[in-house]
């Protein structure tokens, strides 16, 4: 062959292989509106320097060669990492470089590698990921504090694992930048994951490898740092790191040693749910034939206190199921196995006077006059047993919205025969109660408890007003006034903005919750620390947190270690490698923390700070005027801290002595409780003594139940007391 036949040759097939490939003549328009639009939300997130923004859009507005075409390309794939967004981007970039009208820019338009944020810890962990200042985000947050923070994606190339890390700036030792290679495998769709037996993740999916395309392949990530929250693996070659929730790969146990306490906050060795045992039934059907005008539900189900108080009253001879007259027969028996040992003799010795009472207390409870409870002249105890467990006989709502904002759940098997927990669970921002309720609610059904799920305020945030707390304050009081709720199993929990919302509840009402388990949100922090914090130190607490939820966290320790110290019923669970995610797997086990809490509705020992006279009642002692607030530092949006007082109640046998913690207290007001009290009573305050000698008010014990929505705490009589 002649030397110019091959040159021929040569010539003709370049010229065939470049007319197979697309002539560079710009990025599609709608690519580039697209790209520009993404720049100029990210500079509204101030998350870089405005010059940084003003560099891309400067090059997107010049024509772009194809080199410049690439770099601008390289930049923008850094500039997604930056904000959080750099994998989504990159899965993008990579589908749409095999356009035919992107084919020209090629491969070399993705970067070799990626700048990413590096931390560096005084346990001598290195944790690197990408992201940007969480002030950007949160301008309510004083990026000259000392507790600056930054925002942390600590995943690369393997899509959404663990959610955004929040690294409070004490937390870390040093802050740096890194270069960590390009992913050189782009996930496009996974097809599964698992754990092998050396701990190692292999990923199944839908690849780009660029110069090949699509491929199907299973890419293994060496483990690298394991915690109870999230756990991390590399695969340095490929440039890829995920964060995964470590509760989702229980084959870990073969690969890697697990903390034994890390098992059941995993929730590996949880066994499976068992089936509540139901009270057994009472046979009275003959009874219930023989008197139709009584209400007696049927199956009936009562719970072993009311069995063992009609099992005393058929062993005295109180209640003949066989003789007698019937309807008296069934009322007795249904009191006894409904009212158990608040059982009064009114039930007994006239059963149809108290089914009147009954009656009246129940049409109050559901929002009627107190008029007709008070026409019927009832004494104190049969009074306080029918206002405290007045069954209603109602069914319950349909699951779901059952009004505006608010969703509840009641139990498989509810009925009137027993009363019931209630769980309220309080939503984080921006999400509405409907995806807490979804969440929540197989698991309130197992463990047999009433679940509401309301809104306050707005989803956009707003926790500390006191319209925020009434409306959730008004849903748990009508839920207890209208169905068998009992008051003294009440749990509250919340997530983010619902933690907040727990926090702040639970240290101004804390007697109205027998457990607390707030979810990634620490205690609101003044100036002069945690003011109110005491006013929990009883109250049991199930505490959730990430350990890399920013001030969350630095709060939740503080909080914590305050907790601790006082002795009370405190469980803090920090989980290692995880942020400000949920912690779904942590719930049974906040549902066993609180299912074995009641609260304590007759305290003889009272120690509450308040900072407003509405946030001052807790159980029998109100505060309602402040004639100096103690000193305090901070403010804090509408609840400006002028009033703050701090007050000891105790009761010691027939004296009830007041002591001033902080603050000048002005008037206080002393509710007696015939559970605790006796009369006459003695109130000391310094070397000052009040003679009290309390008489018996219905309707001030009605006028308080429906204030406080509390069927638990009844008193009949108080005294005002300047200070």
């Amino acid at each position: 062959m002649s030397r110019g036949s091959l040159l021929g040759r040569l010539s003709a097939g370049i010229v065939a292989l470049a007319a197979s490939i697309p002539a560079f003549a710009q990025v599609p328009p709608e690519i580039l509106a697209e790209e520009r639009n993404l720049v100029e939300l990210g500079r509204e997130s101030g998350f870089l320097p405005a010059a940084a923004y003003a560099k891309l859009l400067a090059r997107m507005d010049a024509p772009p060669d194809l080199p410049a075409a690439r770099a601008l390309f390289r930049d923008l794939v850094q500039f997604h990492y930056d904000h959080e967004s750099g994998d989504d981007y990159l899965s993008g970039l990579a589908r749409r470089l095999q356009r035919e009208d992107m084919r020209a820019i090629g491969w070399e338009a993705l970067p070799d590698e990626i700048r990413v944020e590096r931390y560096e810890f005084a346990d001598g962990r290195v944790v690197l990921g990408t992201g940007g200042p969480l002030s950007a985000r949160h301008p309510e947050l004083d990026p000259k504090a000392l507790l600056g923070q930054r925002l942390l994606v600590p995943g690369i190339g393997t899509g959404v694992g663990l959610p955004q890390w929040w690294i409070a700036q004490t937390e870390w030792k040093a802050q740096g930048k890194a270069a960590w290679r390009r992913p050189r495998a782009i996930l496009l769709k996974v097809r599964s994951e698992a754990v092998d037996d050396a701990g190692r993740l292999l990923i199944a999916g839908e690849w780009i490898r660029p110069g090949k395309g699509v491929v199907e392949e299973t890419i293994a990530l060496e483990l690298a740092d394991l915690g109870n929250g999230g756990t991390i693996w590399k695969n340095e070659a490929e440039g890829l790191m995920a964060a995964r929730p470590t509760c989702l790969y229980p084959g870990l146990r073969r690969g890697a040693t697990i903390p034994g306490e890390w098992i059941r906050e995993l929730g590996w060795d949880r066994p499976p749910p068992v089936p509540r045992e139901e009270p057994a039934e009472w046979e009275a059907a003959e009874a219930v034939r023989r008197a139709p005008g009584v209400e007696f539900p049927l199956p009936c189900r009562p719970g072993p206190e009311g069995r063992a108080a009609a099992r005393r009253l058929v062993d005295g001879g109180r209640i003949d199921l066989q003789g007698g007259d019937p309807e008296d027969t069934l009322l007795r028996l249904r009191f006894a196995l409904i009212y158990g040992d608040d059982l009064p003799k009114l039930a007994v010795e006239t059963p149809k006077a108290f089914r009147a009472l009954e009656d009246a207390v129940r049409e109050f409870l559901r929002g009627g006059p107190a008029a007709a409870v008070l026409k019927l002249k009832p004494d104190a105890e049969a009074l306080m047993a029918a206002v405290k467990r007045a069954p209603s006989f109602d069914p319950p709502p349909p699951t779901g919205e059952i009004r505006p904002g608010l969703f509840a759940r009641f139990p498989e098997g509810y009925s009137c025969w027993r009363r019931w927990p209630l769980l309220v669970v309080l939503h984080g921002q921006y999400r509405e109660p409907a995806y807490d309720f979804g969440i929540w609610g197989p698991l309130a059904d197992a463990a047999g408890m009433i679940l509401i799920c309301p809104i306050y305020g707005t989803t956009g945030g707003t926790t500390r007003s006191p319209q925020a707390d009434a409306a959730v304050l008004d849903e748990v009081a009508a839920m207890i006034l209208r169905h068998n709720v009992d008051p003294d199993r009440v749990y509250l929990s919340g997530i983010s903005m619902g933690g907040a919302m727990t926090w702040r509840l639970g240290q101004a009402y804390p007697d109205r919750w027998a457990a607390l388990g707030p979810e990634i949100h620490g205690p609101k922090a003044f100036a002069d620390g945690y003011p109110f914090l005491g006013n929990v130190a009883d109250v049991p607490l199930f505490v959730m947190e990430g350990e890399f939820d920013g001030l969350n966290t630095v709060y939740n320790r503080r909080a914590a270690k305050e907790l601790r110290a006082a002795g009370g019923p405190f469980e803090y669970h920090e989980l290692r490698n995880f942020g400000h995610d949920r912690m779904t797997w942590l719930y049974p086990m906040f549902l066993e923390f609180a299912a074995a809490r009641r609260r304590d509705p007759h305290p003889r020992r009272i120690d509450h700070a308040a900072m407003n006279a509405y946030e001052g009642t807790r159980a029998w002692l109100s505060i309602r005027s402040v004639s100096g607030g103690a000193a305090f530092g901070a403010r804090d949006g509408a609840f400006n801290p002028r009033d703050l007082c701090r007050i000891r109640a105790d009761i010691a046998e027939s004296t009830i002595t007041l002591t001033a913690l902080a603050g000048k207290p002005a008037e206080v007001e002393v509710f007696h409780d015939p559970l605790l009290m006796t009369t006459p009573m003695t109130i000391v305050i310094g070397d000052r003594k009040t003679p009290w000698k309390p008489v018996f008010d219905a309707g001030k014990l009605l006028e308080r139940v429906r204030t406080t929505g509390d069927r638990g705490q009844l008193y009949g009589g108080s005294l005002r007391v300047r200070w």
